[in-house]
């Protein structure tokens, strides 16, 4: 269970890292805050990808919970990832 958590954590990471990426070569007008809460089609497609059968995937995707958010502001960014998983966070 600690593997699927890592994995899923890791997809959205490397999503907000892209992001980050590329906004940070973007125009200075980019500042503010974006939030990027992943879907339970998105959390259930990578568990399938990762390997888990249907069911599991299924099972899993209704107890995790997914929350990214980047800060910009001129040249600086901060990405703040928030998962729960089963009632833990």
């Amino acid at each position: 269970m600690k593997s699927i958590k890592r994995i899923v954590l890791a997809a959205i990471f490397a999503i907000g890292a892209i992001i980050l990426v590329a906004c940070s070569g973007a125009a200075k007008s980019d500042n503010g805050t974006y939030v990027y809460e992943a879907s339970k089609d998105f959390i259930k497609n990578t568990l399938k990808e990762q390997g888990a059968s249907s069911e599991e995937a299924e099972k899993y995707a209704d107890q995790f919970s997914l929350k990214m958010t980047i800060e910009i502001k001129d040249t600086k960014g901060k990405v703040t990832l928030e998962a729960k998983a089963m009632g833990n966070k």
